[in-house]
Order: structure tokens, then sequence, then C-alpha cells
């Protein structure tokens, strides 16, 4: 008989356990320490490598900005910002408001647009074109309970006109990022961005001048260390060019043309470049206009007083060069005048090498230079030399577009020849002083800058285009303020802690002209980005100059 087995319930596995739910302690201790744990970290950060400053004023100028206005120039539409003061105790803006209305609209006779603050719904408004005042279109005169005005000398076109807006309308300045490592690394190197507390009521930022231990001076707009010229290396130089005109930005006419062509030089017909013919002799461009080292950002307020005439210019253009005659010695030349010496790069088209010539502004126009006029090593014949010879080979190629970059800055002669860097030469020291106090010379010639400093291209037996030619100035370093007494008329002994610093906007900037050296244990750091604005419709992120 078979038995049978018992059935046996079955087993279930043991549930594990629910975890309890954290307590209200725990959760907020959590919070707690990510909390603290990013404080410290930010603090770490912030008092050794990094932190945030704020523009608070214009003296570096045009790279950073404090509060500002931007303006539109009627002539150029090149936008100028144009700074505004702040009461450094309120911080409110300091202007002078009238209660009106904006007119902002075509002018009834010829177009132009003008932006103008009037009292009245009806009152006339002037247009700069017409140089006549007329009653505008009624629907463009808009109320506001204030405007403020500021008088503005445009940073391209060199043209005066006075801009209108609502405070509301002000831009705040730029922030920027500070390493505050890079100097317990290491000491601060001449030409960089450098944040310091000189007092205790605000940061301030210039540029490192003069190092510990040395002599400095003001000469002429160039920085003297030691008695002798302090040349900006290339790549410092670059970065802090200021562009005085762009053939690509068009005008309309507010003001005389910037350019004297003669014998051959014609617009095309689209666009800003420049056709030339000079197969049978020499056409030239010769910039009229005078360089200062005036700041739209200082408005008119320190631009009358304090600029002077400026002697360091570089020309960069784009030429090609189409046909030649070759039985001429066709030639591209490009002439940096200071005043009574014209520095010229002598390019040849097709074979040969190029030169850089010194040159006698009397012989500046002759066609060719002859040996007659040469001059004779030894002598005091005032005649042309050969400053310089460029590598062998330096020439202009048919049917070829080059990018030509000639400067003279520091009392230095630069060539550029299609990115590549050709020749860097001191000029001679008898043209140290050259155009440095030529302001008004020559000024019943219309065809020469009443600076007595210009920039000419001349072509020679050859037709092609120049697409586009920008000028450029230098910062010019002022002796002339309200506060300054150190550097500016004898040198100044910086001591074995001392660090000189001073403003790009040099006109209207208090730095160590005014204050003298500041000491290492002064310094904050490097500054090196601009973090804010950061607004899609204002983007000014990048690396300071």
């Amino acid at each position: 008989m078979t038995k049978k087995k018992k059935a046996v319930a079955p087993v279930s596995a043991p549930q594990a356990e629910a975890p309890a739910p954290p307590s209200m302690w725990r959760k907020v201790r959590e919070n707690a320490e990510a909390v603290i744990i990013a404080i410290i970290l930010a603090l770490i950060i912030r008092h050794y490598s990094l932190e945030a400053f704020e523009i608070p004023t214009g003296s570096m100028a045009p790279g950073l900005y404090g509060v500002h206005i931007n303006a539109d120039c009627p002539n150029c539409q090149t936008v100028d910002a144009v700074g505004l003061q702040i009461d450094q105790f309120t911080n409110q803006l300091r202007l002078s408001l009238t209660r009106g209305y904006i007119y902002e609209g075509p002018c009834p006779e010829c177009g132009l647009e003008i932006l103008q603050g009037v009292t009245r719904h009806d009152s006339q408004v002037h247009c700069a074109r017409c140089e006549a005042d007329r009653r505008g279109t009624p629907e463009h005169y808009r109320e506001v309970p204030a405007f403020a005005r500021v008088e503005v000398q445009c940073s391209e076109c060199t043209y005066h006109y006075t801009h209108y807006f609502e405070p509301k309308e002000s831009v705040s300045g730029h922030k920027i990022l500070v390493n505050k490592f890079s100097y317990e690394a290491g000491d601060p190197e001449r030409w960089q961005v450098i944040v310091f507390k000189f007092n205790r009521q605000r940061n301030y930022i210039k540029r490192l001048v003069g190092l510990p231990g040395e002599t400095i001076l003001v000469v002429d707009g160039d920085i003297h260390i030691n008695g002798e010229i302090e040349r900006k290396p290339l790549h410092v130089q670059e970065d802090i060019w200021f562009q005085v005109h762009d053939t690509d930005i068009p005008e309309i006419g507010l003001m005389g043309n910037a350019w004297r062509e003669k014998g051959g030089f014609t617009p095309m017909e689209e666009g800003t470049s420049l056709r030339f013919n000079a197969l049978d002799g020499v056409a030239q461009l010769r910039y009229v206009r005078p360089v200062r080292n005036i700041y739209s950002y200082n408005g008119t307020r320190d631009n009358h007083n304090r600029t002077e005439p400026v002697r360091d210019l570089r020309a960069l253009l784009d030429l090609k060069v189409n046909g030649v005659d070759a039985a001429g010695s066709p030639r591209v030349w490009v002439d940096v005048r200071n005043d009574d010496i014209v520095y010229r790069l002598a390019l040849p088209i097709g074979g040969g090498t190029g030169e850089v010539l010194r040159v006698p502004a009397e012989l500046a126009n002759e066609t060719h230079l002859t040996e007659e006029t040469r001059e004779v090593v030894g002598t005091s014949t005032r005649g042309w030399s050969v400053f310089a010879t460029l590598p062998e080979g330096t020439k202009i190629d048919k049917s070829r577009t080059h990018e030509i970059d000639f400067s003279l800055v520091d009392r230095q002669v630069r060539v550029i020849l299609d990115g590549n860097l050709l020749l860097e030469e001191p000029i001679e020291a008898r043209d140290y002083s050259s155009g440095a106090s030529s302001e008004g010379r020559r000024t019943d010639d219309a065809d020469i800058s009443p600076t007595g400093n210009d920039v000419t291209l001349r072509v020679r037996h050859c037709g092609g285009q120049v697409d586009r030619i920008r000028l450029f100035r230098d910062i010019h370093y002022t002796r002339h303020g309200e506060y300054y007494r150190h550097a500016v008329n004898f040198a100044y002994q910086i001591g074995e802690d001392g660090y000189f610093a001073m403003g790009d906007n040099s006109p209207s900037s208090l730095d160590s002209r005014a204050w003298g050296a500041l000491r290492h244990q002064n310094l904050l750091g490097r500054g090196f980005a601009i973090f804010w604005p950061a607004l899609p419709w204002r983007f000014e992120v990048g690396f300071i100059r």
C-alpha cells in the first residue's frame, strides 16, 4: 500500500524591511553642508584665485567702459560710447536734466534723421545737412519725463555732434575677472592690465608701465625708461592700436572728405574700394583729417584742452595691382609723415626688393628720387636716404591682393606684408622729435593734415584697386593734467618696491602721474577677462587687451 506524502505548505521568503524615511534634521544637515562647502570654496577662490570687479570709470577706454551712454554718429553711424559722471558717495548719475520732448525723426526738407531734445511738442529742430531750423514732423515728438545731453566727437570720422537721451538709457560698465594668484606666483610684467587698491575707497584698473627701481618720463607721448624710449612688443602693440579711420565705414557728407585724391584714384561703382590708374605717372591718396589723441568716451569734456597731435601711426591696406608700365619702374609707396620727415615703404611690382626710405617732406611728391637729391653720409645735405632694405625678393605680385601693414610707432618702423614681419627697426635719433609739436604749421594747405602728421598712399606706373584702408594711432601719453606732477616734467624715480601705472585713456585718467608709484602690497591681481555684459543684444565677453 503506497503511503501518500503529506502536503507541505510553501514558506514565503522574509520580506525586506522598508527603509525608514530620512529625518527632517538629516535633510537640513545635507543641504547646510552643501551650502557651507560652496561658500568655503567661493571664499577660497575669491581670496586666492579669482575675483570679480566692476569698472568704475572710463580711464581704460576704449577697451573697458564705466557707466556710459551709446551715441550714434549722424555722419557715419559709428556707435560712440560716452562716459557719464557718477557721484562717488551716492552712486547716482550726475546729469543736468530738462523736462520736455525728444524729437527722433526725419528732417522735413532733406530726410536726414534728427535726434534732438526740445521743451515743446512743436519746437523747431536743427538739421545738420540743411544747416537750418525747422518744425519737425508731429508724430516724431516723444514726451519724456526728462532728458540730458552729451557733446561727442566721433572716434571714426571726428564729427562733432550733440546726443540727447533719457537717463534710463544709460548702460552699466564692464565687469571683469581678476586673477589674484598671478602676482603671488610671480612679479607683474610691463604693459599688463593690473587691478590694485590705492586707497580705502575703491579699486583701480590701469596699465603697468614702470617697474621697480626704474626712472620714468613721458616725452612726446612716449614712455622713456631710464632715459631710453620703451618700445612695446608686437603682441602688445597689436592689442592697443586705436582705429581712427576705416574706408569700409560709409559717411553721408556732414563734413569734408577724409581723403584727397590726385592723379588717378577713382571710386568703384559698388562698395567703398578705390580704383587707381597711374600707368603714365603717379597717383596719390592722402588722409587729411588731423590725428589727435581724441577719445569719444570723454565727450568733449577733456578733448579740447588735453589732446595733442599723434605722430605714431599705422596704415593697414588691401591692395591689388592689375597692370604695370614696366619701363617706368612701377612702385607702391606708403608714407607716414611726421611733419618735415617722411618714412616711406617702397615696394617694387613684379621683381626686385623693397626698401624703407627716409625722405624730406619737400621731396615726397617727386615722381622719381634722383641721385642728385640723395643724402651723402657724413655731410649736411638734406636729401633722401635708404633707411633699411627688406628681405630679398620682397615685392608686390600682379593680380594678387596683398595686405600691407606699415607703421611708425615708439620711434620704430615696422613692416608686415601678408602677415609676415619683415622689419622692426628704430628710426634715426635725429628724427626722435619730428612731428611732436607740428600743430598748425601747414594749415594753409588743404591737402595736408593740419597736425603735420599723416598717411599717404602713392602708386607709380601701375593700375589696380585698393579694397580697404584702415588707419590706427598709438596710445599718446599726455603730460598735461590738473593733478599730474610725476614723470611729466622731470624723470620720476620708482622705488624698489614700486610700480608706475597709467590709464589708456590718458587725457582722462587719474593715475601714477598724480599719486606716484604704488607698492607691491597694493596689487590685487591681473585683469584678464570681461565676463559681463553677456546678453544676446549686448555680448561683450572677451579677454582684456
